[in-house]
Parts: structure tokens; sequence; C-alpha cells
């Protein structure tokens, strides 16, 4: 006897609780359970939000979920509190900016030109070294064409081969 249950597809969604989700791709590195390959994308890709696999209950964990992705909380709360709000009406919130000397403002044109984070095995160790290149450079001061040369060099140092000659 063949089933005629109907398949899911990815793009179907579904409900957690009272949330629903848009579709059926979703990544959950759980502790003692998720492979190398699903923490390394964690790891690549972020992570905005995390619950503990040893939550014992779901709907408080789904109700902070909503809290913390909340336009209001993420222009107050989660911005005064040092967080980097994901929500854009915190990037062009006024006092938001004033409390960071406009970072979010002055960046956020960046961020709508960005449609993807580089994805390749280097990008980690060039995003960690250049980091520290700017922040040796914002507290100590120095010369920016020579901080701007050094990026470029590590950048390229940190790209497959294949990728280099093209840069």
């Amino acid at each position: 006897m063949t089933s005629t249950a109907r398949k899911h597809s990815l793009t179907d969604p579904f409900r957690i609780g009272d949330v629903w989700i848009p579709n059926r791709v979703l990544l959950a590195p759980l502790a003692g359970i998720g492979n190398w390959f699903v923490r390394l994308q964690a790891r690549r890709h972020g992570a905005g939000l995390a619950v503990s696999a040893q939550r014992p209950n779901a709907d408080a964990a789904v109700a902070y979920a909503r809290f913390t992705a909340d336009p209001a909380t993420q222009r107050t709360v989660y911005a005064e509190g040092g967080g980097q709000p994901g929500h854009r009406s915190a990037w062009t919130d006024a006092s938001v900016n004033a409390s960071s000397s406009g970072f979010f403002a002055d960046t956020l044109a960046a961020l709508d030109a960005a449609y993807l984070r580089p994805r390749y095995d280097g990008v980690l160790g060039f995003q960690e070294a250049g980091g520290d290149l700017i922040h040796a450079w914002l507290r100590d001061g120095g010369d920016a064409e020579t901080v701007l040369d050094e990026l470029d060099a590590r950048y390229r140092a940190s790209l497959p081969d294949q990728d280099r000659a093209e840069v």
C-alpha cells in the first residue's frame, strides 16, 4: 500500500508554538548533537540569537526570542545594552545613533549594498586579523594608508589560491 500523504517542501511554512516560521530551512546546532559541519556553519554565518538545547520551557524561549526581535526592544534595551540591533528601525533611530556616535546611520548604506557574507575558509582569519589592525589603529593612531595596505595584503593572503589572481 502506498502512502498518499503529502511530502513537505522546504518552502512550506510551519509552526513552533504560536510562531509561524516562513520556511523549513533552519540551522540548529544542538549541544552534544550537532556535528562538526553544523557547528562550522553556525560559526561562519553567525547566530543572532541562541537558545540552549537544555532549556526547560519552549514557551519562555519563544517569548524571549519575540521580545529580543521586537523593534521597540531593538531600539531601546538591546541597543542600550551594547547589542548590535538587527532591526532596521534601530539603525535609523535618532537616539540609537546619538549614543553610538552615528555608527548605525553612517554604516547603513554599506549594509544596504551588501548581499552576502564572504564564504571561504580564510575569511574568519582575515576578519580577526583585520579587526586587530583596525582596533590598534583606532587605539594608537598611525598612518591610515599603511593600515589599508596591510588590510589589503592580509585579505589577498586569506583568499583561496584560485581567487588570488582575480583580485
